[in-house]
């Protein structure tokens, strides 16, 4: 399987797993990545493949609750 690095559109639907996935691990309501995001996560050559995706996935989420951004009930994500 070629690294993600070269299959850029699949760096965003593994993103919007790994959202999804910590969101609901949280009990936290998520609509999504900006659109700032998505260009960042396509942009990125993911040296780490899908384990260094997950792992950012998972600080932006947690940093979304930590930063007191995620008091509402649902938000975006917008950072990275």
């Amino acid at each position: 399987m070629p690294p993600l690095r070269v299959r850029d559109t699949d760096a965003i639907v593994l993103a919007n797993h790994f959202l999804r996935r910590f969101a609901a691990d949280n009990k936290r309501k998520i609509d999504g990545f900006s659109d700032q995001v998505r260009a960042k996560i396509v942009a990125h050559r993911w040296p780490g493949n899908v384990r260094e995706l997950e792992n950012a996935i998972e600080r932006a989420e947690y940093r979304l609750h930590e930063d007191g951004l995620a008091a509402k009930s649902r938000r975006s994500a917008s950072s990275l």
